[in-house]
């Protein structure tokens, strides 16, 4: 998220979009953690801490390319919140009950 603050006149250009639009991609990852937040720790539990591991790995990875070739400010909103559920599931890694 850092790297969309630092960049946000070439994102916003790669995204036909203005300032403002780069800063609602970043607030879509936290409404992604949001979103996500009640299904991810059963998943941890119920599939072993491992799956939560890969399952959140290649989600940010889809969020770092994805940001990358996102066309629009749309997708690149919906990568945003992929990248939310991504951070849930590697949270739901470090917690334990």
């Amino acid at each position: 998220m850092s790297l969309l603050a630092q960049f946000k006149p070439q994102f916003a250009s790669l995204w036909h979009s203005s300032i403002s639009g780069v800063l609602s991609v970043v607030s879509a990852v936290g409404i992604g953690g949001i979103v996500s937040i009640l299904i991810t720790g059963p998943i941890s539990d119920h599939f072993f801490r491992r799956a939560s591991a890969v399952i959140g790995h290649l989600l940010w990875a889809i969020y770092y390319i994805g940001l990358l070739y996102a066309p629009n400010f749309a997708v690149a909103y919906i990568i945003g919140i992929l990248g939310g559920i991504a951070n849930s599931f590697l949270n739901a890694l470090t917690s334990r009950t």
